[in-house]
């Protein structure tokens, strides 16, 4: 479904757990056609996947174009994964493996046990040997962060150790990529929770949100 987003207006019972507005400062043409909702992104997913495609294949791809955005942003020595428990957490476990096979030192910080495709990336990082941690309180030193902890299902505050994350992303000043939307953003109706990612760039995969 196309969402009209220039009429909306938050519910009232959200009117403690929102962020001010995330509004760019412009926006350049070509202008979307439309954006999706949840219920239309996970049905294109659905239909190439019953197609015939591979769901952890879709990861890996969704992964290989994140690796490219963070490359056109710079080259950085040190990157540092927040992967969630939820198939945005298994994109940043891809982003991590290739960026590790391509020599770059990165680490996964863990916010929850993973399943399925995710799971399967997980694993892809364990026999690459890639580092990865639970969540200690404290985000590790990096000079670019990958932001994997939702995607598009999320209906509510962050909240406990994610809120911690992304409070902690939001205070330091290197440069931030969130896959498909800032954690913390709901990609139906656009409402910004508190805590919300204020990413450096987001790349979108499948649909526009």
């Amino acid at each position: 479904m196309a969402v009209d987003v220039s009429a909306y207006q938050p519910r009232p019972e959200y009117a403690k757990t929102l962020c001010p507005p995330l509004m760019p400062s412009r926006l350049d043409p070509p202008f979307p056609d439309c954006l999706h909702d949840n219920a239309a992104s996970k049905a294109h997913d659905e239909r190439l996947v019953a197609g015939g495609v591979a769901g952890f294949s879709l990861m890996m791809r969704a992964a290989h174009a994140a690796v490219e955005r963070l490359k056109a942003a710079g080259a950085f020595k040190r990157v540092v994964v927040l992967a969630g428990a939820g198939n945005n957490g298994g994109d940043g476990y891809g982003v991590a493996a290739l960026l590790h096979m391509g020599g770059v030192n990165v680490e996964v910080v863990s916010f929850g046990d993973v399943s399925g495709d995710a799971a399967e990336a997980r694993a892809l990082c364990a026999r690459l040997d890639v580092p990865v941690a639970d969540w200690t309180g404290a985000l590790p030193e990096g000079d670019a962060y990958i932001d994997a902890l939702f995607g598009i299902g999320l209906t509510r505050p962050p909240a406990e150790a994610a809120a911690e994350a992304i409070t902690a992303l939001n205070d330091q000043d290197s440069f931030v990529l969130s896959l498909d939307v800032p954690s913390g953003l709901d990609a139906t109706c656009g409402i910004a929770y508190a805590p919300c990612v204020r990413a450096d760039a987001t790349i979108s995969f499948l649909t526009l949100k």
